[in-house]
């Protein structure tokens, strides 16, 4: 029964509360201010209604800066009025900036909270490597205070995801690489000797690709119209003690959802 409505001001980004009276009029309860301004949310940016760790109601806003960075506020109830939880006391902004990559929250691992995606570098096996960016995504309680719920990599190029397993954490390096109808994602082991393949993950168009997708030791993760998913599990899989399942990794691995944000209203 409540209303948040979004505004520009002299200082920047407000969100005024408004909430029913007993006389059946709608009144503004309360205030609060915003890193994001409304030209960052408008251009790229995204309103999420969700929830918190304790189960409060929130909305969270996502705007992003001319320079690629996400900053998201998240707004809840605070002893009955509008407060940001994600201002820092320090610099008056939001604590969660980070690289923009084309996510925004969500509820990732379908617990009934909304998760903040954070990217994390991952290191290179080489100085040629592309970089390669993990995504922490973390819910937060009523103080502003997250944690890690689920980690996962997202391939963006290619439409999908994955999730992965907290034991992978600092143990593994990622790299992509493409050739003719294929785009391949090539997960290593790192650290106790050479990296060594142990999963890859094949994006496949063109005409044969319902033959490509089962070729060698592949097998199939999804079917869309115009590209196959297909995954493969390598030698080292077998000998590594946090290799997976096939099964394992089709539960895993998931598509991207195309979302509409406000920019394109």
């Amino acid at each position: 029964q409540e209303l948040v409505v979004l505004r520009s001001d002299e200082e920047g980004g407000i969100a005024d509360y408004y909430g029913w009276q007993e006389n059946g009029g709608l009144a503004g309860l309360s205030s609060a201010r915003l890193s994001v301004t409304m030209a960052e949310l408008i251009q790229q940016g995204k309103m999420t209604k969700g929830c918190l760790r304790d189960g409060v109601p929130a909305v969270f806003v996502t705007g992003v800066t001319e320079l690629s960075g996400a900053v998201t506020d998240v707004l809840a109830l605070r002893n009955g009025e509008l407060s940001n939880i994600a201002l820092s006391e320090q610099t008056g902004i939001s604590k969660l900036v980070y690289p923009f990559f084309g996510l925004y929250p969500t509820d990732i691992n379908n617990d009934g909270l909304t998760e903040v995606p954070m990217p994390v570098k991952l290191p290179e096996m080489a100085d040629d490597d592309a970089l390669v960016q993990r995504i922490d995504w973390l819910s937060y309680d009523g103080t502003g205070d997250g944690e890690v719920v689920q980690r996962t990599y997202h391939c963006v190029e290619d439409g999908w995801y994955f999730q992965l397993p907290e034991d992978w954490t600092d143990r593994i390096y990622i790299t992509r690489g493409c050739s003719q109808d294929e785009a391949s994602v090539t997960f290593y082991t790192r650290g106790g000797g050479e990296p060594a393949p142990f999963l890859r993950i094949t994006a496949i168009t063109g005409a044969s690709r319902e033959i490509k997708a089962v070729r060698g030791s592949r097998f199939l993760l999804s079917r869309q119209p115009k590209t196959l998913y297909a995954a493969e599990l390598l030698e080292e899989n077998d000998s590594w003690q946090y290799g997976m399942t096939a099964d394992e990794v089709r539960a895993a691995f998931s598509l991207i959802q195309t979302e509409w944000i406000a920019g394109e209203n």
